[in-house]
């Protein structure tokens, strides 16, 4: 039996290439063998569970010892993953959702369902340890969360101009009176609801986490992609071992979808299209502006952001550098889509551009994004990606890359590894060490290659083909 005592993880703040003004020196990026994958992925099943126990500081958490012969899992005994709210949130959003939401999720449950036996959590922390009765609870959690954002629950009540009753909800939205009624009280154990009592009767309402972040009307709503996540991601989730043993996305056995061109199986219908393009403009309305702040790029005017989807991020990006001028650059079912279905389109220092980023000819700007796009590819593949960009790229300009960073190690935080599952079971690719993304850049011709944090879920990494004239 292994058991995981808490260790002290740090991280280097930011490195470079050319080796001068480090702060730290970068770790070796190791270059993966192709056909070690299936050894690779049951390896990132044993560390996702091994840095849930290490979190939760708790003797009593058994985790799978990993085999120095043949990386396979050896479980002795019952295997305990801590639970709790905000552990459900993180891995039910393992694509995207937003820090801030993931946060107040564990701030405000934190209380009532969480008993005595919670151990103190270090700040990376992202897990509780709950009484092991409620360990087979989490899956049934997130259906509650979709189910209440399909409904449009937390909508009626934002709308309604005083707490409603359970049958008020009932004729409201079409549901029966019993089912809505074991609904609304659920929510309110998850602390989605308040309820108050008049006259013996129970009356709903919104608490100030479910107003900021699943009333459709909040400019922070997050409903766009946890219903992304409900119809797509879960049931991708449900072939996770699958996933392991071929090391490939899951599409076929959850939709009987060939993924052989990838983004014809993630945008399988008009209707996915625009769900998942709603959903990302979802999480840039949390996300962006850390991301965007994390590096100067005042003096970058001539921006083209990679894959740019809706242009939600290029509305962030402009809304910060007034001075800038972006091109999102994506498929022509993508465009077509953008202009269609989001409104922000009249901003004239935004356009559009149709094309293929593996095939056809890039805008040239100052500055290319990449956003979350590395993330769906094989190293192989996104060394072209870089190799194109960078022979696109004007003198003095640069590439932002915007990915969920693993810490050095691998074995951390939490929530990237789960995002690196994710794009196991759903892309080409995987997360990755600030290193192993140095290791892509620098023969790419990227220079004075820095990374930064954020503390939120995406961080920053900056690589230069040169000092564009103002930066230093």
């Amino acid at each position: 039996m292994l058991w995981v005592a808490p260790v002290s993880k740090g991280h280097l703040p930011t490195w470079d290439v050319s080796g001068h003004g480090q702060r730290g020196r970068p770790d070796p990026a190791p270059v993966r063998n192709t056909v070690q994958e299936e050894k690779r992925n049951a390896m990132m099943i044993c560390r996702v569970l091994e840095d849930l126990a290490h979190h939760s500081q708790a003797r009593a958490v058994k985790v799978p010892r990993r085999s120095p012969r043949n990386h396979k899992c050896l479980f002795q005994g019952p295997l305990r993953i801590p639970w709790s709210p905000h552990a459900e949130a993180e891995l039910l959003v393992s694509t995207t959702v937003v820090s801030e939401f993931l946060r107040n999720c564990h701030s405000v449950l934190h209380g009532s369902i969480v008993s005595s036996e919670i151990t103190s959590l270090p700040p990376r922390a992202s897990v509780s340890v709950v009484p092991r009765a409620l360990a087979h609870r989490w899956p049934l959690v997130s259906e509650v969360l979709f189910a209440a954002c399909e409904l449009g629950v937390f909508d009626l009540l934002s709308e309604a101009p005083e707490p409603l009753g359970s049958a008020a909800v009932a004729v409201r939205l079409g549901t029966s009176s019993h089912g809505t009624q074991l609904l609304l009280d659920t929510c309110v154990s998850l602390k989605l609801l308040q309820v108050e009592t008049s006259r013996g009767k129970a009356l709903y309402k919104n608490t100030e986490l479910s107003s900021t972040y699943l009333v459709r009307a909040s400019p922070k709503y997050q409903g766009n992609m946890l219903l992304y996540l409900a119809r797509t991601t879960y049931l991708c989730w449900g072939h996770l071992a699958q996933a392991v043993r071929d090391g490939k996305n899951q599409y076929q056995e959850a939709f009987g979808v060939p993924s052989n061109e990838l983004f014809t199986a993630i945008y399988r219908s008009e209707g996915e299209r625009v769900q998942f393009m709603r959903g990302l403009q979802d999480v840039w309305s949390v996300s962006g502006r850390a991301v965007l702040e994390a590096f100067d790029l005042s003096p970058f005017r001539l921006i083209c952001d990679v894959g740019g989807c809706s242009g939600a991020l290029a509305k962030e990006c402009t809304a910060l550098y007034p001075g800038c001028r972006v091109t999102v650059f994506d498929t022509p079912d993508v465009v077509r889509a953008a202009k269609e279905h989001f409104s922000f389109l009249e901003d004239d220092r935004i356009r559009f551009w149709e094309g293929d980023f593996f095939e056809d000819p890039l805008p040239e700007a100052d500055l290319y994004v990449l956003a979350r796009v590395l993330h769906d590819w094989s190293d192989a593949r996104c060394a072209r990606l870089l190799a194109r960009i960078r022979q696109a790229c004007k003198p003095g300009g640069a590439v932002l890359v915007i990915e969920s960073l693993l810490d050095a190690d691998g074995r951390g935080p939490l929530t990237t590894q789960l995002y690196s599952l994710n794009m196991l079971v759903q892309t080409e690719g995987r997360e990755r060490t600030p290193a192993q993304y140095l290791a892509l850049l620098g023969p790419a011709g990227f220079w004075d290659v820095q990374y930064r944090r954020t503390g939120g879920l995406y961080d920053a990494i900056l690589g230069r083909t040169g000092l564009p004239a103002g930066c230093s």
